[in-house]
């Protein structure tokens, strides 16, 4: 279908074109082809390198390959996107691809991007794209966290006129999260990263041939969502996410993590923001996680627990903002319970916080991290005064 678009416009240009064009011989320059486009994607190397033997086991750096199914949508200086797929060098750095019945001339510039958009009518200034639905299998594996249907790249052809080859060299548009949490054992469904405004983008579109690597018409959130498939935990340790998210910039600020549980529980953790820019790779390994954010009391009172699961010895400040709320356990370092107790409530239901914070530095900027826990301790029920009373409430059957 492709190709006889193709012709029949060439048939209505040839029709409009005058009788000097119509004598226009090709000559050897025009008609000459690359022999072979060569595609090759760059390692993903981690801005803040861990330093520790114990962490380096993790790798300081991600390698992509090419997988046999590829495809990468190629755009002409002029005209519309073609599409080559894969014609030799799966599983390698660097791959060749092939038009099958395209062939990319001398003489005219070349544009690529991937992963590839089926549209033949796609504007090349305006590829779409989305960080909204990004789910990851089991724990620590980039293989298969699905980063290739998010790791959005552009690339100018860069010829060999020797060899009569087309190179491209991509570069990312977005940014590689790994994030490493200490956390309990258990099974893990989603991974959240939340930020402090609207400063996500979770779609938009890019420049396959400005490639100044901004994402255009953008739509911004506060939060992206990793969705964890078969991931249990079978010993308290160390969860491993790959997200790839847009440039956005949390110097001075934190970025919080919030891990769902698959009885609901939700675990909560912290690390000091940067400023996260385009191609770049980061390893995000907050110090500690808390679990559950939140609890509730009874009017009687009683007494509230939470789990601190840390790495090495970080140390940390409890605290809270309420003075019906008594810490009575008040960890300062490693893994270890925080507890609270309350006396009765006789008034009406009340909510305390208890704040887990970090002193952390980045970039010469000192951030405090906090970590929220909320605690709500309900009344009796038989407090209820007359300023409490509204109309319409039922009166019981008594006549006014």
């Amino acid at each position: 279908m492709m190709k006889r678009i193709l012709l029949l416009a060439t048939f209505v240009g040839l029709c409009a074109c005058s009788a000097e064009t119509l004598l226009h011989t090709e000559t050897a320059e025009e008609r000459a082809e690359y022999r072979s486009v060569t595609m090759s994607l760059p390692p993903a190397v981690f801005d803040d390198c861990p330093e520790t033997k114990n962490e380096a086991i993790l790798g300081s750096s991600i390698q992509y390959v090419w997988s046999a199914t590829d495809t990468v949508g190629i755009f002409p200086d002029a005209g519309s996107q073609i599409y080559f797929s894969m014609a030799g060098g799966a599983g390698q750095t660097s791959a060749k691809f092939d038009g099958g019945g395209w062939a990319l001339k001398k003489g005219s510039g070349y544009y690529s991007y991937f992963p590839f958009v089926p549209d033949f009518y796609i504007d090349k200034s305006a590829i779409p794209i989305t960080f909204i639905g990004q789910k990851q299998i089991g724990n620590g594996d980039p293989g298969r966290a699905y980063l290739g249907n998010y790791c959005y790249m552009v690339a100018k052809g860069v010829s060999d006129e020797a060899t009569g080859s087309l190179y491209f060299n991509y570069e990312r548009v977005g940014v590689l999260f790994r994030m490493r949490i200490p956390v309990q054992a258990g099974t893990y469904t989603s991974l959240t990263l939340r930020v402090e405004g609207n400063k996500l983008a979770e779609k938009g579109t890019i420049d396959a041939v400005d490639i100044d690597k901004v994402i255009h018409d953008a739509s911004y959130t506060d939060h992206i969502t990793l969705e964890l498939e078969d991931l249990t935990m079978q010993t308290d340790g160390t969860l491993v996410g790959f997200l790839m998210l847009p440039p956005f910039n949390m110097l001075g600020s934190q970025v919080s993590f919030d891990l769902t549980k698959s009885d609901g529980t939700i675990v909560t953790s912290s690390a000091i923001g940067k400023n996260f820019t385009l191609g770049k790779t980061y390893d995000n390994a907050p110090k500690f996680s808390v679990s559950p954010v939140s609890a509730e009391l009874d009017a009687e009172g009683g007494t509230v627990s939470f789990q601190i699961i840390a790495s090495g010895t970080s140390s940390y400040t409890v605290e809270t903002d309420a003075d019906w709320l008594t810490l009575i356990s008040k960890p300062t370092s490693g893994t270890s319970v925080i507890s609270a107790r309350s006396s009765a409530n006789t008034g009406k239901a009340r909510t305390a916080h208890i704040i887990v914070s970090e002193k952390a530095t980045t970039s010469g900027v000192s951030v405090t991290l906090k970590n929220i826990l909320t605690v709500t301790q309900h009344n009796s029920g038989l407090n209820i005064g007359l300023d409490d009373w509204e109309d319409g409430d039922d009166d019981g059957g008594m006549a006014d």
